[in-house]
């Protein structure tokens, strides 16, 4: 007599935590930095100062390695709920985000102060820029689209020359960034031209800084302060990640398949593979 085939259920879906599908919806999950940014920024601004280290690394290849270890730990993420009471998943499904966050904050400190005629070839491209962005701005607060608040707009409009225009380059900016949910699809701006207006108007502001006011060795501009707030938020965040990773995949393994945040490209990517069987 012929019997039917014997069949075997896939425990996998019925392990999955529901708090798991929750979490994948509410997490905020973005590839757009500036957008990140304005996300992250009040989080990263709560972190305290006091004790504050200065981010030295490069931020693009923490990024990396925050993409690498949740492609690791992903696929078995729904696993930490037989391991944890209360597993941190919007935090770990954030990580990427908010290392591209970084990334941007990153861009807005100023590498160095330029000559005199890298000041002007600066000042020539960003001009365009920043008359562009403020014109499309000016519109969109207009009270019958009432985009963003008009008051905001104006606030840039009032100022004049170079200094002025370095710091609206930065405003202008994270408007775009603040505002980006209610601007989204309605304006021509890419991603890396809002990035590139930034990354002007904050070398210009450290480069033209009037010399009465210098600043001293070990003082930290607002930009740097603020990209070191949100690496030590990543940071702190990161651990979420450990944990989970130590719970599903054993604390050897984990140590061996999730890299230093900081690790090089090599190393990162010895890792990413750790978790990958052999044979």
């Amino acid at each position: 007599m012929a019997t039917a085939p014997e069949t075997h259920s896939d425990p996998a879906p019925a392990a999955i935590d529901t708090r798991l599908i929750e979490a994948r919806q509410r997490a905020f999950q973005s590839i757009d930095p500036a957008a990140a940014f304005a996300h992250f920024r009040p989080q990263a601004e709560a972190v305290s100062r006091v004790g504050l280290a200065v981010f030295n690394a490069d931020a693009a290849v923490v990024h990396g390695n925050v993409k690498a270890a949740v492609s690791v730990l992903g696929p078995r993420l729904h696993e930490a709920a037989r391991h944890l009471v209360d597993p941190p998943y919007v935090t770990v499904l954030e990580l990427p985000s908010l290392a591209l966050a970084l990334v941007h904050a990153a861009n807005r400190v100023p590498g160095k102060k330029l000559s005199e005629g890298e000041i002007a070839e600066a000042l020539s491209e960003l001009a365009p820029w920043r008359a562009l962005a403020l014109r499309y701005l000016e519109v969109a607060s207009d009270p019958k689209l009432d985009l963003l608040p008009a008051e905001r707009v104006r606030a840039v409009r009032s100022g004049t020359g170079p200094l002025d225009l370095a710091g609206d380059a930065v405003v202008l900016s994270d408007l775009f960034a603040e505002y980006g949910e209610s601007l989204e699809g309605k304006h021509p701006f890419q991603p890396h031209h809002l990035s590139r207006m930034a990354e002007l108007g904050a070398t210009l502001l450290q480069s033209i800084k009037p010399a009465r006011s210098p600043a001293t060795p070990s003082e930290r501009q607002p930009a740097a302060v603020l990209r070191d707030q949100f690496a030590a938020l990543l940071v702190a965040r990161y651990e979420a990640l450990r944990l989970c990773a130590s719970a599903v995949l054993g604390p050897t393994q984990a140590a061996a398949a999730i890299p230093a945040l900081r690790a090089s490209a090599g190393h990162a990517a010895v890792a990413a593979t750790a978790d990958t069987p052999t044979g």
